[in-house]
């Protein structure tokens, strides 16, 4: 359910899998093993991914506590948690169609020195070193069934999140060589109708 790691940057400490995640967050409240069973489509359960989505779009906790565990699983690379931590919009979330919705919020230091263990080294972001910043990531994931696959699409205010840190993203799009003007060829017609073909 969550991007693969090392896209962004690289933390050196065990971080928890979305499903660890999920499973501390609804604790005792849900059946977390037959969720995750039918979110990654095991068929080890009678739950299916259609069903999870229905159960999202009309529980708030439990819609909550998907986008926590798929979003803190990629964003807790980017440093500890702090203050209020993983936060969702709830009046901006629910169902959206055939989808469901969550805006959420992430505040965390940017610090990377694991909480748990100090002496662990610390990692880098794009060659950054950790800044010790209070950092807030924006987002808002949509989550929706494909077939019988649970899907997830996670969009992160990245820009914003790399001006928090004093980066620039480069949005040009690389091109290999330089464009050649053409002219047109010799019998073409110009726009004005009279078939005259500019000097060449």
């Amino acid at each position: 359910m969550s991007e693969p790691r090392g896209t962004t940057v690289g933390r050196p400490d065990e971080t928890p899998s979305w499903q660890d995640l999920l499973t501390e967050r609804l604790r005792d409240a849900y059946d977390t093993r037959q969720i995750i069973d039918a979110i990654e489509g095991s068929g080890e359960t009678d739950m299916d991914a259609r069903e999870v989505l229905d159960m999202m779009a009309s529980d708030p906790v439990l819609r909550s506590g998907i986008a926590f565990a798929d979003s803190v699983a990629m964003l807790q690379i980017v440093g500890n948690e702090r203050d209020e931590g993983w936060v969702v919009d709830d009046e901006r979330s629910g169902p959206i169609g055939a989808s469901v919705g969550v805006t959420w919020r992430y505040d965390a230091a940017h610090n990377w020195e694991p909480d748990y263990d100090p002496t662990k080294p610390n990692a880098e972001l794009r060659s950054l070193a950790p800044t010790g910043r209070n950092l807030e990531a924006h987002g808002f994931s949509i989550f929706g069934v494909e077939g019988e696959a649970f899907e997830v699409r996670r969009y992160v205010d990245w820009a914003g999140l790399y001006a928090q840190l004093g980066l620039g993203l480069n949005w040009r799009i690389p091109v290999n060589e330089v464009p050649v003007l053409r002219r047109p060829d010799a019998g073409a017609s110009d726009t004005t109708g009279d078939n005259a073909s500019p000097p060449t």
